[in-house]
């Protein structure tokens, strides 16, 4: 069997796809996945191009019900989905990174772009460690932001870095 060719993109959904606010800013226009749930117009384009590059999977609490919530209002086929521990998600709100132990085995040695909220400084070390043997990049989002294309700007860098 041949390894995958394209990194591995772990996307988590709420604060990154999905602000974490109550409303968007009066200027927006969003595209409403849910009576609550919104993402900016540009999302789902950006993820037409991180498709390209990019094996995706979700890393969400939504867990694979994101591929019916989410993935039709965004274009998207049926991904791939960590599923978390239920010690991960009892774990949830620590100011550590509680998706970290299930992501690492999910990812195994596949250069990976992990892209959440909520990764904290023991992401950031774990990902450094790794980085000596296989490509890992971060990206934090601004919960209350959610992705931007500074960030889509450089997820595609790396997936250009790493071919």
């Amino acid at each position: 069997m041949t390894a995958p060719s394209k990194p591995l993109l772990l996307l988590d959904i709420d604060g990154v796809l999905c602000p974490l606010v109550l409303r968007p800013p009066e200027t927006s226009d969003p595209l409403w996945v849910t009576t609550a749930e919104f993402v900016d117009r540009a999302v789902p384009g950006w993820l037409d191009l991180l498709a390209g590059a990019f094996d995706i999977h979700w890393a969400s609490s939504w867990g694979t019900d994101a591929n019916e919530i989410f993935g039709p209002a965004l274009g998207l086929q049926r991904l791939p989905s960590v599923i978390f521990s239920r010690g991960a998600l009892l774990s949830r709100g620590a100011r550590r990174t509680w998706k970290l132990a299930d992501v690492a085995e999910y990812a195994g040695a596949r250069p990976l772009a992990w892209v959440d909220d909520e990764l904290y400084e023991d992401a950031n070390a774990w990902a450094h460690a790794r980085n000596e043997r296989v490509r890992t990049l971060l990206v934090r989002t601004s919960g209350s932001n959610g992705l931007q294309e500074s960030d889509v700007d450089a997820l595609l860098a790396f997936a250009q870095e790493c071919q």
